[in-house]
C-alpha cells in the first residue's frame, strides 16, 4: 500500500512588524506564536483576548503577559 505524500511546505510569514524575525534564535516559541498572530490580523490590529490568546499559545496568564512585553520591546 503505497500513499502519495505531500512535499514538506515552508509557511511564510509576510509581516510589516520588520524589526522582528521569527525565525530568530532569542524569540521564545510563544514569542513566535504571537508575532504570527499579531503579523496576520488584519490592518495589524490584533482583536483577540487574552483568553483566546492563552487558548493559542497554550500558556498560563504569566507567560502571555511576559511574552506580550518582550515583543513590545523587541519591536
Amino acid at each position: 500500500m503505497s500513499e502519495h505524500r505531500k512535499p514538506r511546505e515552508l509557511v511564510l510569514y509576510f509581516t510589516p512588524i520588520y524589526n522582528i524575525l521569527i525565525q530568530n534564535w532569542f524569540l521564545e516559541p510563544t514569542e513566535k506564536l504571537l508575532a504570527a498572530i499579531f503579523a496576520s490580523s488584519p490592518n495589524s490590529e490584533c482583536t483577540l483576548s487574552r483568553e483566546v490568546l492563552k487558548k493559542h499559545c497554550r500558556c498560563g496568564p504569566y507567560y502571555l503577559q511576559r511574552a506580550i512585553k518582550r515583543l513590545e520591546i523587541i519591536s
